[in-house]
């Protein structure tokens, strides 16, 4: 009987340390990924951060790892958008990761100069964006402005052209007129007198 005892207090014995072993190599594991995220996370490698933080949820689920990957849900995106220069896509991102409940202070404080920058690049494209369409619309004032005063002088041309053929044929009716004879004024006269007794 005594035996049998020793014996099960040794299986017990075994399997503690067995399972005490195993929680003590799952913590390791957890700490390696751990520090590999956040080596990550300070050169903001989002993308093997995120694979880190799930390592180390896989061996151990912790208020960390979850924030951790909830902030990098809307960071990864963030920076993809950032990337293809997507400033407003961007900045709403990275506002959202630094709006979550509890945020890491290591990835908050990683995320900042990245929104930031962000900022400042989704500023600048919107006063590109005003001075372009101001440039447009100054352009097409000016082609506008082109227009009349091509409308404009084409209407003045016509106009003397008009002024133009109207002297000159006035200047040949009154060379005509000079062109005509006495005699011929004579006649005319006659002409008209003889229409008027008939």
């Amino acid at each position: 009987m005594k035996k049998i005892v020793a014996a099960i207090g040794l299986i017990i014995i075994l399997v503690g340390a067995g399972v005490g072993f195993m929680r003590y190599q799952d913590q390791q594991s957890y700490q390696h990924e751990i520090k590999i995220a956040e080596r990550a996370v300070k050169g903001q490698k989002w993308k093997t951060a995120q694979k880190a933080y799930e390592a180390a949820q896989g061996k151990k689920q912790t208020p960390t790892t979850y924030t951790a990957l909830r902030q990098l849900a809307h960071i990864i995106p963030a920076q993809d958008d950032y990337n293809h220069e997507d400033w407003d896509g961007a900045v709403s991102q990275f506002k959202l990761a630094l709006a979550i409940d509890d945020g890491l202070p290591l990835i908050q404080k990683a995320v900042k100069p990245v929104l930031t920058a962000a900022k400042e690049k989704q500023t600048a494209a919107r006063e590109a964006s005003k001075e372009a369409a101001q440039a447009a619309k100054a352009s097409s004032i000016a082609r506008d402005e082109s227009r009349r005063a091509k409308s404009r002088a084409s209407e003045e041309s016509s106009r003397r052209a008009a002024e133009k053929e109207k002297k000159e044929k006035e200047q040949g009716e009154k060379e005509h007129q000079s062109d005509t004879s006495p005699s011929d004024k004579a006649t005319e006269k006659k002409d008209a007198q003889q229409e008027q007794e008939d």
